[in-house]
């Protein structure tokens, strides 16, 4: 029974973030690669011309280069198979990001442990797929990396989800709104988790949906409810 509820909060955080990912990639694989370089003449400014504004390039860090990305993620009623055209294996990395051009995958693996057991969690599911990464590395002619995300059960957001996007490319200000957004499913998640496993009256419904946080009730939480909504977990968490 605790299993679910674990995995209903750890769904919910991958909700949201393989949201913002696919976002990400699908804004990415919007754009025309440019292969060629510029012609050297451009790097000049004729005399008596003003420069001309340079234009702001896209975010795109890991996913450079190519237009072909595609995303997987292991989530509820999501048909997901491991990319058989990279490799044949039972593993399920939490989220899956490939491009076929460059012959690049990367696995990004999402854990809610308790705040203590953080860097036990990460240490646990870099020992795990490593020997997938092994393999890939070995047997074909792609070039795997492995990066690994984790949000305590409290709300407490590690610096690997922050490394984790930031070297995908997404904005300083997007990465802000999500570690808010994540961090308060996570604690509400935890909260319902502490509830139902404390009340002789509430029954977990093991096909309850995802915590998730629509546009106007976050606003609220932004301008008026979130040190309250802190506030009433920390107290729970503080009996725990």
């Amino acid at each position: 029974m605790n299993d679910e509820r674990y995995t209903w909060r750890h769904n919910s955080v991958l909700f949201e973030i393989h949201k913002v990912i696919q976002s990400h990639v699908a804004e990415r694989n919007a754009c025309v690669v440019n292969e060629s370089l510029p012609h050297i003449s451009t790097s000049f400014v004729p005399a008596g011309k003003p420069p001309t504004k340079s234009i702001k390039k896209l975010h795109s860090g890991l996913i450079a280069g190519s237009n072909d990305w595609k995303v997987l993620v292991d989530l509820p009623d999501s048909k997901y198979v491991f990319p058989p055209e990279i490799f044949a294996t039972l593993e399920r990395p939490d989220i899956v990001i490939w491009s076929g051009k460059l012959r690049k995958v990367l696995l990004i693996e999402l854990t809610c442990p308790s705040e203590e057991n953080i860097e036990v969690a990460q240490l646990r599911k870099q020992t795990r797929y490593l020997q997938l990464m092994d393999q890939i590395t070995s047997n074909t002619n792609w070039s795997p990396s492995l990066y690994t995300i984790e949000v305590g059960a409290r709300g407490f957001i590690a610096h690997s989800l922050e490394r984790t996007f930031l070297r995908l490319g997404i904005s300083r200000r997007i990465l802000s709104k999500v570690c808010k957004r994540v961090s308060i499913i996570a604690a509400r998640c935890s909260f319902a988790i502490y509830m139902s496993a404390n009340s002789l009256t509430i029954i977990w419904d093991k096909n309850r949906s995802l915590i998730t946080l629509d546009a106007y009730f976050f606003l609220l939480l932004e301008l008026m409810c979130l040190p309250v909504l802190f506030c009433a977990h920390a107290l729970f968490f503080q009996i725990i």
